[in-house]
């Protein structure tokens, strides 16, 4: 043990100097709000699945949204950076995440079947989550203002959502032959044989979200360019959000 102990000392000291690494986290996180920085993103591929259970195997509501979509607006309070003279990097980043998923992809056969659908049914989710980050940097300047930057980082928070979902199948022949006398069928946006539930209410939901991802982003003076991939797991009372994503977006910091 404090032969683990000392390795993991000698290691932190490589990284960031003679400070010790608590030093560094209680420094980063009390100043916590030295940069603000506001910015939207454009969804790449992005995913709500609801589920019943922690580890699930299936899902019976999947929404998705779909390449070009609008996906997320942001505001961070992020603290100081340390670094060392390897352009390593740690600090804070503090998220309120404003996002939305529009459309539902319905179940066929027991899967989810790869195509999106408008079916009048909508997820509004608010996000906030603290995520400490290691990161590398390349600085093309002297002052931090022209740098691309590769950060991973894995955080905690609460979220909170709102909205309205309807059971979506697109039946088998067997199932179709088995229930057509039980069930309402209609037809769909191209002509398939679907199967829509009522319309329900997910009244206004909560719980804990835990969360890590990768971030490529290229930084000139205030403004950022940047790639994100990010797969927050929202805990609830009753059915659990597991969300993935990625998207490019655009920040200003000030």
């Amino acid at each position: 043990m404090k032969r683990m102990i000392l390795t993991k000392a000698l290691t932190l000291t490589l990284l960031y100097g003679e400070g010790s690494f608590l030093d560094i986290v209680s420094n980063s996180f009390f100043s916590i709000g030295d940069k603000i920085e506001v910015g939207a993103e454009i969804t790449l591929s992005s995913s709500l699945k609801f589920q019943s259970d922690i580890f699930a195997d299936s899902h019976d509501i999947d929404f998705y949204n779909e390449t070009g979509t609008m996906s997320a607006i942001y505001l961070s309070l992020k603290s100081k950076a340390f670094s060392n003279s390897w352009n390593l990097g740690f600090y804070f980043n503090s998220t309120i995440e404003y996002s939305n998923f529009s459309k539902q992809r319905p179940l066929f056969g027991g899967s989810i079947y790869n195509k999106t659908y408008d079916i009048d049914t909508s997820v509004n989710i608010v996000s906030f989550d603290l995520s400490p980050s290691l990161f590398y940097f390349i600085d093309f300047s002297s002052n931090g203002r022209n740098t691309v930057v590769l950060e991973l980082f894995s955080g905690a928070g609460i979220t909170a959502y709102t909205g309205r979902y309807r059971e979506f199948r697109l039946p088998t022949k067997e199932e179709y032959d088995s229930m057509k006398d039980e069930v309402r069928f209609t037809r769909g946006e191209n002509g398939e044989t679907v199967f829509l539930g009522e319309s329900e209410d997910l009244g206004f939901g909560y719980g804990i979200n835990f969360s890590y991802g990768l971030k490529l982003k290229y930084i000139y003076q205030n403004f950022n360019i940047h790639l994100i991939y990010k797969t927050p797991f929202v805990v609830t009372a009753d059915k659990h959000l597991n969300i993935s994503y990625s998207s490019v977006g655009v920040g200003y910091s000030f």
